[in-house]
């Protein structure tokens, strides 16, 4: 697997997320396509949210949606409210995560495909690419799930 990019000083990773119904305990970070990591969401007063749009021809070259909660493109929204982080473009929800208590956040909607990421999910599953996951648990490891395009 490519070398994975490396992670914002400022990311914390939860001790427990669920990504739609996918439990992860210490894990570093969820999902890499060629070392680049499309979403991160980790640790604060409400989840902090990380979103990148990835390059289609080359690993190592993304550019930043979202930042530490922060919107980067004019057609994304960021709203963190009642331990709600939600992300939306065009008013479309991208990413959706409910901070549980403070070692606990889950991913209950997840559509990067509108981003030309082909990463989507529920409550019920979790969909990279063709790969559909549910009801798995990850623990102990850097990444739940790594997959090359390039």
């Amino acid at each position: 697997m490519t070398d994975m990019v490396d992670v914002p000083t400022e990311y914390k990773p939860f001790k427990k997320l669920i990504i739609c119904s996918n439990t992860l305990e210490n894990v570093k970070i969820p999902v890499s396509v060629s070392g680049d990591i499309p979403f991160l969401v980790g640790y604060g007063k409400t989840a902090r949210v990380w979103v990148n749009m990835l390059s289609q021809k080359e690993s190592g070259i993304t550019k930043a949606l979202v930042r530490d909660n922060l919107t980067l493109h004019n057609q994304i929204q960021v709203k963190a409210k009642n331990n709600v982080t939600t992300v939306t473009v065009n008013k479309e929800v991208l990413l959706e995560v409910i901070k549980r208590s403070e070692d606990e956040a889950e991913i209950t909607k997840l559509n990067l495909r509108m981003i030309g990421i082909d990463i989507y999910g529920d409550q019920n599953s979790f969909n990279v690419g063709t790969q559909v996951m549910s009801g798995n648990s990850f623990s102990n490891v850097d990444c739940m799930i790594g997959v090359e395009t390039y």
